[in-house]
């Protein structure tokens, strides 16, 4: 069992791989990127983002791509 409660069934053939706890941030913090003064957030198996315009998704998007890069993921 996984302790993520992500779905890991068999993903053959649609070009996705199974997620487990060793592939999941589960906790991002962000303090001073562009309109982000600070977030923390604790993450999921899913995660939606919703807000006004220029509400900072868009940034919070990008910089959560740079921790996957840094990441090597």
């Amino acid at each position: 069992m996984q302790e993520s409660g992500c779905n890991t069934k068999n993903t053959k053939g649609n070009g996705m791989k199974p997620v487990n706890s060793s592939d999941q941030l589960s906790w991002i913090v962000i303090e001073g990127y562009k309109s982000i003064s600070k977030c923390e957030l604790k993450m999921g198996c899913l995660n939606v983002l919703i807000g006004a315009n220029g509400a900072g998704k868009s940034n919070f998007i990008q910089k959560r791509g740079q921790i996957y890069f840094l990441e090597g993921r």
